[in-house]
């Protein structure tokens, strides 16, 4: 689905309940996976009709397993001996996350990406207490807002009828 577009799979449960291999990732900014879940989760349901369609754990499904195999990987997608060690731990006792009835609902309706303190990339940590540690993220920030501003002001030599980026988009 490209919901911005406005193209959303019919029904993401039936299809799933066919035996059609269902994978969920992230392709445009910001990559955000939990953002992306919650709005499959709202659009799946509204173009099916029914709320009991698919789950929570349907949906997390998708976006680990479902997304390794749809990528034809063996080695990603699940904890197991010989698969990459990628993990994300979430803060139980973040206020988002409460109740803590079902953990996985409220990681995906609730608290997001607040909730998240560590993540490891095959094994490396790559954020800690909630802040990346592989880069100087508020500097790359203002240096793509600096590389934006001066390829925008370019648009109109490049364009044939010299009009803006805004006018073009």
């Amino acid at each position: 689905m490209f919901a911005r577009r406005g193209i959303t799979l019919k029904d993401f449960g039936r299809y799933q309940r066919a035996g059609v291999r269902m994978g969920v990732g992230t392709d445009t900014y910001p990559h955000n996976m939990l953002d992306e879940l919650r709005l499959i989760a709202y659009l799946a349901r509204t173009q099916a009709g029914d709320p009991r369609t698919m789950n929570s754990t349907d949906l997390f499904n998708a976006a680990t397993i479902g997304g390794a195999k749809a990528l034809g990987r063996d080695d990603i997608g699940r904890l197991a001996v010989g698969c990459r060690a990628d993990l994300v731990l979430v803060d139980m006792t973040h206020p988002m996350m409460r109740p803590t009835h079902d953990p996985l609902r409220s990681l995906i309706y609730s608290a997001g990406d607040r909730a998240i303190r560590t993540v490891f990339v095959d094994g490396a940590k790559v954020v800690g207490d909630g802040r990346v540690l592989t880069m100087d993220y508020p500097a790359a920030a203002a240096a793509l807002h600096e590389a934006q501003a001066r390829v925008k002001a370019n648009v109109p030599r490049l364009d044939w009828d010299h009009r803006t980026a805004e006018a073009i988009s």
